[in-house]
């Protein structure tokens, strides 16, 4: 055998690394790749670095094809044309998930159970390991973790129970995943902004959880706050555009939440990173976690046009629109929210008024302060029944609900046009001025539009 350290020739290898100042093979294998060193490939052609494959098995002696008898030569073109024809799995007998149960039920469970049950018994068989074996090596390259439950049956190394000792947060690895010391927690897996986004949550609600896929499994939830019973949803302009995802992708991830009685917030890369304060407020708002009566004295006031706009372009995800009635709530002379109305446009909701937008970011319930926007245009504008279009995709529907408003029908969802930077509005894009960007631009969806009517009262 050849030391990977010193590439020296030596029978025993364990006594061998002991002259380096390591106990065991392993360690200095943990040691070599937490020092970025790798051992050279074997080919004696490259001089490349080989890629790591577990704390047990080290690293690969070989690059990638370089251990074939005829490396280095050229391959023939039938060879490279039956490498591309040959099959790389999938359903048998061209059977889909949705065809069969038996395959829907096993896909569900393919990793969870069979996968981690041979992996298990591979484990043990490969390295003889037991339970007592594996809780020490745990304690030894690991030192993050602590094991806080018996290790009695060989299933048991794959659902090892540990706890953080910088956070304290209790999780399941398995354990090849707890031997990478790395915590779900203190470094979660993710894009940067996905991370911002969660950690910002995280600093509302301490028990949110992060890439939960036990709700709606197969897929999984981006941020959860069990105690809210709310989510979110970071979709990042690449890929949740139709690229990637179909147009209903994000209206049947709504749905399901929805039929657990969770609230699901969708919100698209360049609204966090645009408008990351009127994110935080729409969070705060859906999350119910708000004064339940009013104690405070508050003054209502119709809005000029740039009042309203700059309130609606700082705090609303959807920003500014056009409207004639814009009434403000007052707390301590600061605009606290908005409602915003106007007439509607389309003949279906004539002799209707539209509540198009509304915005809180005070401490104060929602649905308490629609209640007052609703009885102060009752009494001073119009005893017009009002009706709204609220996008499922916001998370806000409940409010209007607690309010009396009164799920009518349902819209398609909408989409826009996305370059994979930012988001541009349908009705703004025109086909024949843009012609020259149909293979830059591609459509990225939404989720259903509900119309929500409050009747008038008599």
């Amino acid at each position: 055998m050849i030391c990977p350290l010193c590439n020296k020739k030596t029978n025993t290898l364990t006594e061998h690394v002991a002259t380096h100042g390591f106990e065991s093979v392993e360690a200095a294998y943990i040691a070599m790749y937490h020092d970025g060193i790798a051992p050279v490939c074997k080919c004696g052609k490259c001089n490349k670095r080989t890629k790591f494959v577990s704390w047990f098995k080290g690293f690969r002696p070989f690059v990638r094809g370089h251990n074939r008898p005829n490396y280095g030569n050229k391959q023939s073109t039938s060879v490279v044309d039956n490498r591309v024809k040959r099959k790389r799995g999938g359903w048998s007998k061209g059977k889909t998930v949705k065809d069969s149960p038996s395959l829907e039920r096993a896909s569900l469970n393919l990793r969870r159970t069979l996968q981690s049950k041979k992996t298990c018994l591979r484990l043990q068989r490969i390295q003889g390991i037991n339970a007592i074996q594996a809780k020490e090596k745990v304690e030894l390259c690991a030192p993050n973790f602590r094991v806080i439950e018996n290790l009695t049956t060989p299933l048991d190394l794959m659902h090892l129970t540990l706890e953080c000792k910088v956070c304290g947060n209790i999780q399941q690895k398995n354990i090849l995943h707890a031997l990478n010391n790395i915590c779900n927690v203190c470094d979660p897996m993710g894009a940067k902004s996905h991370i911002e986004l969660y950690r910002s949550v995280r600093a509302l609600d301490p028990d949110t959880v992060i890439s939960c896929d036990n709700i709606i499994p197969p897929d999984v939830i981006d941020i959860y706050m069990p105690s809210s019973m709310t989510a979110v949803e970071y979709n990042g302009l690449y890929f949740h555009s139709e690229l990637f995802k179909n147009r209903l992708y994000h209206a049947e991830k709504t749905r399901n939440c929805n039929s657990l009685n969770i609230n699901l917030l969708h919100l698209f890369e360049d609204e966090w990173r645009d408008k990351r304060d009127a994110c935080m407020h729409h969070i705060g708002t859906i999350t119910n976690k708000r004064k339940l009566s009013i104690t405070e004295t508050l003054v209502l006031k119709m809005l000029d046009r740039e009042q309203k706009s700059i309130f609606l372009e700082t705090y609303h995800l959807e920003g500014d629109t056009n409207t004639t009635h814009d009434i403000g709530i007052f707390l301590d002379n600061k605009i606290i929210a908005v409602t915003s109305l106007r007439k509607p446009r389309h003949r279906e909701y004539s002799g209707m008024i539209e509540l198009c937008r509304f915005c809180n970011i005070s401490e104060l319930k929602s649905s308490i302060l629609l209640e007052i926007f609703l009885d102060f245009i009752d009494k001073n504008i119009c005893k017009n029944e009002i009706y709204a279009v609220v996008d499922d995709r916001l998370g806000i529907r409940h409010i209007y609900e607690e309010s009396g408003f009164i799920r009518d029908h349902v819209l398609e969802p909408r989409f826009w046009w996305t370059d994979g930077h930012q988001r541009l509005p349908r009705h703004k894009m025109c086909h024949d001025d843009h012609q020259d960007l149909d293979d830059v631009l591609v459509k990225i969806w939404g989720c259903d539009a509900s119309v929500l009517i409050k009747r008038a009262l008599k």
